[in-house]
C-alpha cells in the first residue's frame, strides 16, 4: 500500500497518457487499466514503472474505477486518485489535486456549470436511463434531495476510510449493474448504452461518497478554493442527464 496511487484507464487512446511522465518524475505509483489485449511478451511493456492491467471493454472509465475498488477493497492505498485519461481536454486541474489530495478524504476538481441542462437526443437514453440514487439509496429518508454539479471526466481522490464507508458488496453490485448491458447488447448499441451509463454515474460519485456525512467526520475539499486558477480552456458542447 502507498500514501497515494493514481488509477486511470484507456482503450486505443494511449496518446492521452503522455501526462503519466509527470507521475514517473514525481515517483507516484499508478495503474492503467487497458481495455484491449496486452501482449505481455512485447518489449513495449517491459520493465514498466507502473501496473498495466487488462480488463473487459465495458462502459467507460467508471468500470475500471469500480473494478479497482472491488479487487483492492482489502488493500486500498491511503488515497486513491481516479482520473480519466484525457483529462487535459477538459481543463481539469489534476496536478493541483495531486499536490493537495493527501490532505483530504475526498477531493474533486473540474466542475461543470451548475445550471447546465440536459436534452434527450437518443431514444436509448430514455430506455436505459438509470437513477443510481434509487439503486444505492433504497431508503427514501436517506436519499439525497438535490445535486448541483458534477465532475468533468471525472477526476477525484478519495481516502481508504471513505471508500470503506460502503461495504464491498455495494461496489460489487455497482460493477454488476455496469456489466449488464454487455450481456444484452453488442456493437454500436452497447457503446450507446455505455455512454449513457458513463454520463449518469460521473455525476453520482460525489454524492455517493459524501452523502450523509456528519459534520467534521471527514475532510472534504471545497472546489471553490481553486476558482482563482486561470484557464483558457474552451469546453466542448455536450449533453448530460439529470437525476431527479
Amino acid at each position: 500500500m502507498a500514501p497515494i496511487r493514481i488509477v486511470t484507464s484507456c482503450y486505443n487512446d494511449d496518446i492521452n497518457l503522455s501526462w503519466t511522465l509527470y507521475l514517473i518524475k514525481k515517483s507516484l505509483p499508478y495503474i492503467i487499466y487497458k481495455k484491449t489485449a496486452i501482449n505481455e511478451n512485447s518489449q513495449q511493456f517491459a520493465d514498466l514503472p507502473y501496473q498495466l492491467i487488462e480488463i473487459p471493454n465495458i462502459c467507460r472509465c467508471e468500470y475500471a474505477f469500480i473494478y479497482h475498488i472491488v479487487n483492492n477493497y482489502d488493500r486500498l492505498d491511503d488515497v486513491t486518485v481516479f482520473v480519466k485519461s484525457n483529462w487535459q481536454k477538459y481543463g481539469i486541474h489534476l496536478y493541483y489535486l495531486l499536490e493537495n489530495c493527501t490532505n483530504y478524504d475526498y477531493m474533486t476538481v473540474g466542475k461543470h456549470n451548475e445550471t447546465i441542462s440536459y436534452l434527450y437526443h437518443e431514444q436509448a437514453e430514455i430506455d436505459f436511463w438509470t437513477n443510481w440514487y434509487d439503486v444505492i439509496f433504497t431508503n427514501d429518508l436517506e436519499k439525497p434531495k438535490n445535486v448541483h454539479s458534477w465532475g468533468h471526466g471525472p477526476c477525484f481522490s478519495i481516502s481508504r476510510d471513505l471508500i470503506r464507508r460502503h461495504p464491498k458488496s455495494t461496489y460489487e453490485y455497482l460493477l454488476e449493474r455496469l456489466t449488464r448491458p454487455s450481456q444484452i447488447f453488442s456493437g454500436s448499441k452497447l457503446n450507446e448504452v455505455g455512454i449513457i451509463y458513463h454520463n449518469e454515474i460521473q455525476r453520482f460519485y460525489t454524492i455517493f461518497f459524501t452523502h450523509g456525512l456528519l459534520p467534521n467526520q471527514y475532510k472534504i475539499f471545497n472546489d471553490k478554493q481553486i476558482d482563482n486558477i486561470k484557464t483558457n480552456i474552451i469546453y466542448p458542447k455536450r449533453r448530460f442527464t439529470l437525476f431527479t
